[in-house]
């Protein structure tokens, strides 16, 4: 178990996935979304959406499964 002054602050880790997502073109209000969700998942103590997450999302960008910018329309 990570003792407190080992952790990594929340703010912190919210800009590392963001600055990871941007250098793959995800735009910026696009990656600071997805790095506060993976976050806060992780915060809830919902670790199956947390930040674990982020090697799938950057092995999906790079092998183009998911498009960095997009516009979704309904």
């Amino acid at each position: 178990m990570t003792s407190p002054s080992e952790a990594v602050p929340a703010a912190r880790l919210r800009a590392t996935i963001a600055g990871v997502l941007e250098a793959l073109d995800v735009p910026a209000s696009d990656a600071a979304t997805v790095a506060e969700l993976l976050v806060e998942a992780d915060l809830a103590g919902v670790d199956s959406h947390g930040c674990h997450l982020l090697t799938m999302y950057v092995n999906r960008l790079r092998s183009g499964h998911i498009t960095p910018r997009t516009t979704i329309t309904v």
